[in-house]
């Protein structure tokens, strides 16, 4: 079996060294009958990144000259720099791949072969995911901050399997039909809407994605209120103009007959603008107000909607009232934003 693994780093040069030790004590390098490719995809890098991921390369134990690699390229943007991984840089007849952000910390050393696993034993399903958990869940003791961003995480658990870019395994087949459009500032929510649809030739199929929820990784948790808004901001841009890409895919796979994958693939290499050209067009034919009116209420209903228990549900409720009103702020800010901007950008 082949697997290929891929780190997607920018400015990376405090945890780089740490990730690549991380991944490579993980207990899939010490299986039997895996050939593993492993990938540090440096983009856009202007610190030592790229230094200390060769040098790192270089010490660990199962290092492999022709396996083990750094690619250095210059463009800046998560969406340019995945593309340039699934599609020039992997194994073209990789099983699995799997892709992970340079800034996240392994729950345990078996993450990436229980993920291998999940799809595995559930051969409908083509995309694997662990838990992903705030580092400030391993406190014992919270401050307000702490246990305010704690909350609004199990708010969130609606029970509806996601792809969060930090950490996933997908496999090869799949992927390799995939291409993200450069600039895309909500990568992780397109390739979940290419994934369950097939490319966007047939409904949601949310069985495609399954939940390891026995293994997680951590990510830092935003508690600083200016990081945490910039934050929630980005990810607001991101889904209004996935919902833009959205629209036009629907339609347009439906009108040519063509999956999306294609479509994009002939568009990025044609039409480099044609994303900014999408963007202004809805614009200006769709008024004034362009934030999808649902953002105001998601934590609400991701909380009414979650398989908590009602107990827990209203002790939670005054958390996702008050995530619902700072929602609320930035969607109005993200509307003025858009009137000046199109919301691309490296990530």
């Amino acid at each position: 079996m082949k697997v290929s693994i891929g780190i997607l780093a920018y400015n990376e040069e405090v945890s780089i060294a740490r990730m690549i030790n991380e991944v490579t004590e993980q207990d899939l390098f010490y299986k039997t009958g895996l050939d593993i490719q492993f990938i540090v995809i440096a983009n856009g890098c202007t610190d030592q990144t790229v230094n200390l991921a060769n040098q790192t390369l270089m010490q660990v134990e199962h290092h492999q000259s022709k396996n083990f690699s750094v690619k250095d390229i210059g463009q800046a943007g998560k969406s340019n720099a995945w593309n340039k991984y699934v599609h020039e840089f992997a194994w073209p007849d990789a099983e699995y791949l799997i892709l992970l952000d340079a800034d996240i910390e392994f729950g345990s050393t078996n993450v990436l072969s229980q993920l291998i696993r999940a799809l595995e034993d559930n051969p409908k399903a083509v995309v694997s995911v662990d838990r992903p958990r705030k580092e400030i869940e391993k406190q014992l003791q919270k401050g307000l901050l702490a246990k305010l961003s704690v909350g609004i995480s199990s708010v969130n658990q609606n029970g509806r399997a996601v792809i969060t870019g930090q950490l996933y395994c997908i496999r090869g087949e799949t992927i390799r039909n995939i291409y993200m459009p450069v600039g895309l500032p909500g990568e992780d929510g397109f390739l979940r809407a290419m994934v369950v649809t097939s490319n966007f030739t047939h409904e949601d199929d949310s069985s495609k994605i399954v939940a390891v929820n026995d293994v997680c990784h951590y990510f830092e948790a935003l508690l600083l209120p200016g990081k945490l808004y910039r934050h929630e901001k980005r990810l607001i841009i991101g889904s209004v103009i996935n919902m833009i890409i959205y629209t036009y895919l629907w339609s347009t796979v439906a009108e040519t007959g063509k999956d999306a994958g294609f479509l994009i693939k002939e568009l990025n290499k044609n039409e480099p603008e044609w994303l900014i050209d999408l963007i202004d067009k809805y614009k200006s034919s769709y008024g004034f107000w362009i934030v999808d009116r649902r953002f105001f209420f998601k934590r609400i209903v991701q909380l009414i909607s979650g398989n908590q228990k009602l107990s827990k549900k209203v002790v939670l409720f005054p958390i996702a009232l008050f995530a619902t009103l700072v929602t609320t702020v930035i969607a109005i800010d993200v509307n003025y934003y858009f009137r000046k901007n199109n919301g691309l950008g490296h990530w």
